[in-house]
This record gives structure tokens, C-alpha cells and sequence, in this order.
């Protein structure tokens, strides 16, 4: 399994670690074993604790959001060919990541989405590589 190697892994308080394999999906170390916790095609490049859930970042504007508590997944894919580089919110519900020249805003822990586009007017779009940790709810 882990002969195709690991993209990303997360580990918090409620679960021991989570690893993203590439182009296989999402797993977990419980009781001594692998378990497949959610398969993907994608890969994930970054997994990070927001809120009460667990988001994974990748390929071909790929989210996923797990809520622990539920043991539930959510996976969004907006229409991109980028890889989503970061994701970043706050705890006021505020969440952000971007691809290309777009921002993706969420001011409900992802359970619905926006897209912003800051450079809508520039003839040509720079990429947005990065985003910051903290951000300003007033600021959106």
C-alpha cells in the first residue's frame, strides 16, 4: 500500500494520524492496521485540522472535509486543472484556498463555497502560490 507514498498526514488529539497515499486515498492507524478511511484517484498534498474538521487539499480542485464526531466525508472538486496548493481559515467558519488565479471562500467550514476572483480585470491573471494563516472575517 505504501509503496506509492504518502502525500500528506495529520495527526490531532482524536485521531492518532491520518496519511493521504497518492492515488489511493485516505487512511488511518487504528488498533495496529491500515484502515481505508475514504479511496481517491486524486492526490492530496495537505491535510489540516479547521474547526471541528479535517481538510485535505489537492489535485484538480480537490476538498475533502471530514467531520470527525460523524465519521462523515465530503468531497467538493471545483473546476480547475490547478493543484490547491494551501487552505487556511479562522475560527469564525472562514475558509480559504485557492488554484490558478482564484480564491474558494467558505464562511460555513465548507459546507458551501464562493468563488472570488481578485484579478478578474488584469489581462493576465497572476497564480496565486500561497495563502496566510490568519484571516480577518471583515477583511472578506
Amino acid at each position: 500500500m505504501f509503496n506509492k507514498g504518502s502525500t500528506a498526514v495529520l495527526s490531532t488529539p482524536d485521531i492518532p494520524f491520518i496519511v493521504a497515499v497518492k492515488k489511493s486515498g485516505i487512511y488511518s492507524f487504528e488498533e495496529g492496521e491500515w484502515v481505508l478511511q475514504y479511496g481517491l484517484s486524486q492526490d492530496i498534498y495537505k491535510l489540516v485540522r479547521l474547526g471541528r474538521f479535517i481538510f485535505g487539499i489537492g489535485d484538480y480542485g480537490t476538498i475533502l472535509r471530514y467531520e470527525p464526531y460523524q465519521k462523515k466525508w465530503t468531497h467538493t472538486t471545483f473546476s480547475v486543472s490547478q493543484r490547491l496548493w494551501d487552505i487556511a481559515g479562522n475560527d469564525k467558519s472562514l475558509i480559504v484556498t485557492h488554484g490558478g488565479s482564484k480564491l474558494y471562500m467558505s464562511r460555513n467550514y465548507g459546507s458551501s463555497w464562493a468563488v472570488v476572483k481578485p484579478f478578474a480585470s488584469f489581462s493576465a491573471p497572476p497564480l496565486i502560490l500561497a495563502t496566510e494563516k490568519v484571516f480577518d472575517v471583515r477583511f472578506f
